[in-house]
Formats: C-alpha cells, sequence, structure tokens
C-alpha cells in the first residue's frame, strides 16, 4: 500500500504520474483487503482475542484511505475496523500526532 500511496500522493504530482504502476499497487493493496475480509469472516479479530496480529495490522490497513483503495464492499473488514477503533486506546492513540485527512 505503500506504493500506491507514493506512486499517487508523491510521484504524480511531481509530475512523474505512472499509470502501471498506480493501478498494479493499488490492485495488490484490494487484494490484500479482501484476503483480510475473509479471513475476518465469523471473527471479531484476525487471531482469537483482540492481539499483536490486529495491533500491528490495523494501522497498515487503515491507511486504504490514503492509498485510494476501496473497501466499501467488504463487510467484515469494516466491522474489525470499527470494532479496533472504538477501543479508548486506540481512540486516544488516533489523536498522537492529530489526524489528518
Amino acid at each position: 500500500m505503500g506504493q500506491a500511496m507514493y506512486f499517487q500522493r508523491i510521484a504524480a504530482p511531481n509530475g512523474h504520474e505512472e499509470p502501471f504502476s498506480i493501478k498494479r499497487y493499488v490492485d495488490e493493496s484490494r487484494r490484500l483487503m479482501e484476503v483480510l475480509n475473509i479471513r475476518l469472516e465469523g471473527r471479531d479479530f484476525l487471531v482469537g482475542d483482540y492481539s499483536i496480529a490486529d495491533m500491528a495490522t490495523y494501522p497498515w490497513a487503515r491507511a486504504y484511505v490514503w492509498a485510494k483503495v476501496e473497501v466499501d464492499d467488504l463487510p467484515h473488514l469494516k466491522t474489525w475496523f470499527d470494532r479496533i477503533d472504538a477501543r479508548p486506546a486506540v481512540q486516544k492513540a488516533l489523536t498522537i500526532p492529530k489526524a489528518q485527512t
């Protein structure tokens, strides 16, 4: 997803638009979001209870907005985001540094 962000948010605005690279990395990021969605079907968290697996994956997956990856049709992933977003410690962490859009 970092490459999807780079090619769209850094390279393209600086005159180095690479449509092939953008599509490749956005598509691969989307594929990985689909894998997470499948894994989360019937589960609250990635591995049993809330664990380091969720803590490590959540910030990366949550960056889908920055990578311009569509996830609206991935219900298990979206529910997982909501479940983790609702945790008080996560709410506090999301303010450090101040969120940007």
